[in-house]
């Protein structure tokens, strides 16, 4: 239940040791009017999002990605004029190899990585010119 917080025991005990040292004797008081509220917020979003239709859209949503992805893999297979025989995306067969994706970005690595400054262009030098400024001095 609570893999998803990543809470070990030791945290549990220090969170139980705070709490009656704060709460005291009241602490089971206390932990069953903290349920109470966090069952009557999970209670009105529950209400919210069955009113507002938003897991609908979400599904439409994902389903709408599932396909055009599999859609996409199917164009890039060679089979994108074939007609679709279901609505829904198909797995492709497990010999079927997947196509290759591109490197994922690291944006934290490339702003610690120093700019590299522009390379200013090279004056060239001219054939009668003195490569050195102690050459021409002795001529």
């Amino acid at each position: 239940m609570l893999a998803f917080l990543d809470i070990g025991v030791f945290e549990l005990v220090v969170i139980a040791v705070v709490g009656v040292l704060v709460f005291g004797k009241d602490l089971p008081q206390a932990a069953s009017k903290a349920y109470l509220q966090v069952r009557k917020l999970r209670g009105a979003v529950d209400g919210l999002r069955r009113d507002t239709g938003i897991d609908r859209e979400l599904r439409n949503i994902e389903r709408t990605v599932r396909e055009a992805e599999w859609e996409a893999r199917r164009t890039e297979a060679g089979g994108g004029n074939l007609p679709r025989a279901t609505p829904y995306p198909v797995a492709p067969p497990a010999s079927a190899p997947l196509p290759a994706l591109a490197p994922p970005v690291n944006p934290a690595a490339s702003e610690s990585a120093p700019a590299t400054p522009p390379i200013a262009p090279q004056p060239q030098a001219d054939d009668d010119a003195p490569s050195s400024p102690t050459a021409g001095a002795a001529s």
